[in-house]
């Protein structure tokens, strides 16, 4: 069951950060394009995609309750029942965190290509 689950989780993230670099695909390139120009924007906006889809993939990993389920139980813990339901709301969690992964890394983008768009039209010579 655990290997189950890790592969749901991967399986997650890895569609949702599909998903999301098809949504993003033209605002990215459009936005590198006016900044970088022409010529760069294609290898920025692959660097983009695979940033997305590195932070949606490990974001969808609960890597602490996977950890814990491998754990043998003792006197003092117990690993956690991986039960249907359970295993529901971890792949639940995992679509969440993939989605707030991607929607950070979309932010940070917009944010920092904001501020270069304004510097580039303050600093172009008139």
């Amino acid at each position: 069951m655990f290997y189950a689950l890790l592969v749901a989780m991967f399986s997650v993230g890895l569609i949702i950060s599909f998903i999301a670099s098809r949504l993003f695909r033209c605002p990215i390139q459009a936005v590198i394009e006016s900044i970088v120009g022409e010529h760069l924007s294609t290898s920025w906006s692959k660097f983009m995609t695979f940033a997305l889809y590195v932070v949606g993939i490990s974001a969808s990993l609960n890597l602490y309750f996977l950890e814990q389920q491998l754990m043998p139980a003792t006197e003092n813990f117990t690993p956690p029942e991986l039960t249907p339901a359970r295993l529901m709301l971890e792949l639940f969690r995992s679509c969440l965190d993939a989605l707030q992964g991607i929607t950070w890394v979309m932010l940070m983008f917009f944010c920092f290509s904001l501020i270069a768009f304004a510097l580039g039209k303050i600093l172009k010579p008139r």
